[in-house]
């Protein structure tokens, strides 16, 4: 793969966890604080729903992390090996982890049902995303064992 293409990725990724980390650093806890200033009724939620947001934001990282790994592999030639394995595991299961947030998130959170609507389809959407990536992983398995088949060919 060109190095211009997996340079742009590896700048995008950057960018996305510079915004996330501004976002879960500052934006989401003056959010929380002015939610409940403005919402009294309301404040007792403020840090479970400001943990769970969180969590959600550190398996997003997480996951955004293990792309950048997966993507300096692919520069470096070694996708396909037994060690991208762990990054890919990471692919499949922080998906999960947001969804278990955006579950968690459904019984306590205040307002309109269509708040806990999309936290639903937010946990859906990632539950899909793991899934996929499951197959992803086991496509690689399928090339590593036909790569392995090749070389013993050669």
């Amino acid at each position: 793969m060109k190095t211009g293409v997996v340079t742009s990725l590896k700048c995008l990724i950057g960018l996305f966890l510079a915004i996330l980390l501004a976002t879960a650093l500052w934006w989401m806890p003056w959010v929380a604080n002015d939610s409940a200033t403005l919402y009294p009724e309301f404040a007792h939620l403020k840090i479970p729903l400001l943990a769970l947001a969180e969590a959600a934001l550190a398996f997003i990282l997480a996951f955004l992390v293990a792309i950048w790994a997966l993507l300096t592999r692919v520069r470096e030639g070694q996708v396909f090996s037994t060690s991208s394995f762990k990054w890919v595991k990471v692919l499949t299961l922080t998906p999960l982890g947001v969804a278990l947030a955006c579950i968690a998130a459904v019984p306590l959170t205040p307002g309109p049902p269509l708040l806990v609507y999309g936290a639903l389809l937010a946990a859906i959407a990632c539950i899909a995303i793991s899934l996929l990536m499951a197959v992803m992983r086991g496509l690689l398995e399928q090339a590593l064992a036909l790569q392995g088949e090749l070389d013993e060919v050669i």
